[in-house]
């Protein structure tokens, strides 16, 4: 049944920490949260997909087939998205809590950083935590919730001082703090998502920037092979990647 396969996989997420321990399944390192594929492989144990989709699991439920006791080792190690994020993201939602709001401080702001986007480089996992080389490693899941922050290169990029408190970053180069440019969201919370931390000339830095910067709001002019006249970016990869790419004006 995949209603109820569903609906049991956020307990199986919880219960997940101390199965890997007993099991080792997934003591293979790992180069980064990326390199996983995101689900277990098919059950090559006892009630072998009978239930509808308990992928991975020898179910003992209703169904009668196993026992509850953690995942079947069919060659294949649980990965970081068993216990947070989905659809092909380490990044919740859901978190290790299965919230998915962004309101919870779990879930946040992570999508909006993570992957693809039509305006900034996808930000790294590194840049904000320490990323495991193994499920085991010390700090990743034998600390207390919620899970620490530590900045990487690209926050601290051209002198950046980031610091975090537990609500918001502040001093990150991510959000201009080494602009000196007067933006409205320098400072954002983590869980106030989508609320104008994408303006162009307003969030991060005005349109044009303070001084020393030019008087001058035609991006184009000197930022052309990052961002067209009417401010849409043609390469967003370049955009807040540590880099300043600047040309002759034209």
């Amino acid at each position: 049944m995949a209603a109820r396969a569903t609906a049991a996989r956020p307990a199986r997420r919880g219960a997940a920490l101390a199965l890997l321990a007993a099991t080792a399944i997934c003591a293979a390192p790992a180069a980064s949260c990326d390199a996983c594929d995101g689900e277990p492989t098919a059950d090559s144990g006892p009630d072998a997909g009978a239930d509808g989709g308990d992928a991975g699991w020898a179910d003992g439920g209703a169904d009668g087939g196993g026992s509850d006791s953690g995942p079947v080792d069919s060659g294949t190690p649980i990965t970081c998205m068993y216990c947070h994020g989905g659809a092909g993201s380490a990044a919740p939602p859901p978190d290790t809590q299965w919230h998915t709001s962004t309101r919870d401080r779990g879930v946040g702001a992570h999508r909006s950083h993570v992957g693809a986007s039509d305006w900034h480089r996808g930000v790294a996992c590194t840049e904000c935590h320490l990323v495991p080389l193994t499920w085991s490693w010390p700090g990743h899941y034998d600390t207390p919730l919620p899970a620490e922050v530590t900045f990487g290169p690209l926050a601290s990029a051209a002198g950046a001082e980031p610091t975090w408190d537990g609500e918001r970053c502040s001093g990150v180069y991510c959000h201009g703090a080494t602009l000196a440019a007067w933006g409205a969201a320098t400072e954002p919370f983590w869980t106030e998502v989508g609320l104008g931390q994408a303006a162009c000339g307003g969030a991060c830095h005005l349109n044009p920037p303070a001084g020393p910067h030019p008087l001058d709001g035609r991006c184009e002019r000197c930022h052309g092979m990052v961002v067209a006249a009417d401010l849409s970016f043609l390469r967003p990869e370049l955009h807040i990647d540590g880099v300043c790419q600047f040309s002759a004006p034209r």
